[in-house]
């Protein structure tokens, strides 16, 4: 729920130089080292797997609780998405490039966080939701295992894929987690659980739109946008 890159990869501003035969300030020393070290960066990256990790286990520890309680599928199901996603997060490649833009890292970082607010619900059509569900699953599944490796939060050029799922549609991630949380939601109908799925699915659809806006600078993406014309829906969008 679903790239945090490591702060390395960043590409950073040069650093900011005095005036020639002028004094530096202590201002702009104090800058020159924060760029140089990639303070910024570094404390950007840390931060947000912490996030990623308080987040992630508070919405696990609830819903294995609740699935202790009720016996609702959908609860375990939504579970074991999240910690296969985290698992694969762990396990990402280094990125070649990375969107330095503070709206493409605000969005990613929205975007993958709000679902994780979802919450278990007395209310439950699990006949459709726990179906759901299972589809996203393995399209997720199937469509990480492709990827391999090459996964994250925010934007980032890595190793283009192009067989699986990847040859039919070009983000069959999102489509996999559209599925999800639709399930999750039918599975465990609540006002709130309503709020959070329309955020999610628009906060989603602006970051999959600036996801291959940073990925277009790429002429290999542009070949392989015109080869899979298709991004959720094979044969519609």
């Amino acid at each position: 729920m679903a790239e945090l890159v490591d702060a390395r990869h960043l590409k950073c501003r040069e650093p900011v130089r005095a005036h020639v035969g002028s004094i530096p300030t202590p201002g702009t020393l104090m800058v020159q080292y924060i760029f140089s070290k990639n303070i910024i960066y570094k404390f950007l990256t840390w931060t947000g797997n912490l996030l990623l990790a308080t987040f992630w286990s508070l919405f696990v520890y609830i819903n294995i609780y609740s699935f202790i309680r009720t016996g609702s599928i959908s609860l375990i199901l939504g579970a074991l998405n999240e910690s296969i996603i985290v698992c694969f997060f762990l396990l990402r490649e280094d990125a070649i490039d990375v969107s330095s833009k503070p709206l493409d890292w605000g969005i990613a970082f929205a975007a993958t966080f709000f679902p994780t607010l979802l919450r278990p619900s007395a209310i439950s059509f699990s006949l459709i939701g726990v179906p759901l569900l299972l589809i996203g699953i393995v399209l997720n599944i199937s469509s990480l295992l492709f990827l391999n490796r090459s996964f994250g939060i925010v934007p980032a050029r890595r190793t283009i894929k192009t067989k699986g799922p990847y040859h039919i549609i070009r983000h069959p991630m999102y489509a996999s987690y559209f599925l999800i949380i639709v399930g999750y939601l039918v599975g465990n109908v609540s006002l709130l659980n309503v709020v959070v799925v329309v955020g999610t699915i628009a906060l989603m659809a602006i970051r999959l739109l600036r996801e291959e806006m940073f990925l277009m600078q790429d002429k290999s993406y542009q070949t392989y946008c015109k080869a899979t014309p298709f991004r959720l829906i094979p044969f519609i969008y």
